[in-house]
């Protein structure tokens, strides 16, 4: 689709918002276009159009400023490049210092493109008060930046309709698009609709077993201090469900890598969920209720345990755009999430007719799925309106109509 496009894309080259994988995703790059990058990532290999990708490596750190100098000379690549579109993708400090370093002809070119939440401070919480008052300041400094690019850039792109308070709440109100289906395709109820779906399920799960998901980077950040309040409420709870129901046991599984530095933290998390198992081992049909921790899985893994577990749980309290909620809707799974997180959310409650829940608590979230243990019909039809939303709703094609027509101001 027009090649003769030339489009520069300063920051992550993670276009699309990474999944439940936490691989590099070149859905966008598949959009037609010629690419420049500059990029802290190696881009060498990347081939887009049957063509070796140029680039230029600038450094990870979303807290360095670089030189004048340094700003002046990446500035004047993307000069002798002159794309007809420049994306900034999530502006910080370093790519905001680019901004400032580029000409008045290729500002007015240029966009933002905001993948998470700009105003919130989540992870100072756990940690040491001075460590949480430098980082905060840090965080208030760089807010200034991206204000000053938001502001001065053609138009600001985001993801959901979530990113769009929070660009508000930081001062940015200029030209703000949203552009949500940034994702299509990747994943399906392939395995789950499959002649060989019970043994694949039997891998993971009994027969009788309602199967729990959380696909997510184990951080403190990620809403993991719910887990063991969620387990307690499950086995105190699970002795009040009817003899007859179609499931007998529940298991909630946590799939996903840990986060460097967060190791800590997460076996913290794990020692408590321990402890809660302990705590109750002597209510009536508790031990029917377990928990699993199933490591990082590829892409090619997290389609298999999408179709062979049936309720996701999204416990973030924050995201720009709920991807992996969408990614286990494509596989047939019905999600809840919680209601402080906005993004994720708006997926459960945009479709005309239901496809999941929203909860306020680990207490509700439990009361939710115990209930879905006693009503297998209801959890089938969810699982069905949510994969029929998904595979209809979220395109590649659509991200793409929707992507040129905001670059061209004609949404």
């Amino acid at each position: 689709m027009l090649a003769e496009r030339r489009t520069a894309l300063v920051g992550d080259i993670n276009f699309a918002i990474k999944g439940g994988s936490q691989e590099s995703t070149k859905n966008m790059f598949e959009f037609g276009t010629d690419w420049f990058l500059v990029t802290p990532h190696d881009a060498s290999s990347l081939v887009v159009n049957s063509r070796r990708t140029p680039s230029v490596k600038i450094p990870f750190s979303h807290q360095y400023l670089p030189s004048p100098m340094e700003a002046r000379r990446v500035a004047l690549e993307i000069e002798r490049y002159d794309p007809e579109h420049l994306i900034i993708n999530h502006p910080d400090f370093y790519t905001g210092s680019l901004f400032l370093a580029l000409p008045k002809s290729l500002r007015r070119r240029s966009h933002a493109l905001w993948r998470a939440e700009v105003d919130r401070t989540t992870a100072i919480r756990e940690e040491r008060p001075l460590k949480a008052q430098a980082r905060k300041a840090v965080k208030g400094i760089q807010q200034r930046m991206q204000r000053y690019v938001g502001n001065n850039v053609s138009s600001n792109l985001v993801v959901s309709e979530a990113l769009v308070s929070s660009l508000e709440n930081i001062g940015i109100h200029n030209n703000i698009r949203v552009i949500p289906e940034q994702i299509g395709g990747e994943f399906s109820p392939a395995v789950r609709s499959s002649e060989g779906a019970v043994h694949e399920r039997r891998k993971y799960l009994d027969d009788d077993e309602l199967g729990v998901l959380i696909v997510t980077r184990l951080s403190s950040e990620r809403g993991l201090s719910w887990l063991p309040k969620l387990i307690e409420s499950l086995r105190k709870e699970r002795r009040f469900i009817s003899p007859e129901s179609p499931y007998r046991k529940l298991q909630v599984a946590v799939a996903g890598q840990i986060i460097d530095g967060q190791e800590e933290y997460v076996a913290r998390v794990m020692e408590e969920i321990n402890a809660v198992v302990d705590r109750t081992g002597d209510i009536r049909h508790a031990d029917s209720i377990t928990f699993r921790y199933l490591g990082k899985f590829d892409r090619v893994g997290l389609q298999k345990i999408y179709n062979a577990y049936d309720v996701l749980f999204h416990p973030s309290p924050s995201d720009g755009f709920g991807r992996v909620a969408v990614e286990a809707m494509s596989a047939g799974m019905t999600v809840i999430t919680r209601t402080d997180n906005k993004a994720a959310s708006e997926i459960i409650q945009n479709p005309p007719y239901a496809v999941g829940d929203i909860v306020d608590s680990p207490e509700e979230l439990a009361r939710r799925l115990l209930h879905q243990m006693q009503d297998s019909e209801l959890l089938r039809s969810l699982q069905q309106q949510a994969l029929r939303w998904a595979s209809g709703h979220y395109s590649l094609k659509t991200a793409e109509e929707m992507f040129w027509n905001a670059l061209s101001g004609q949404m």
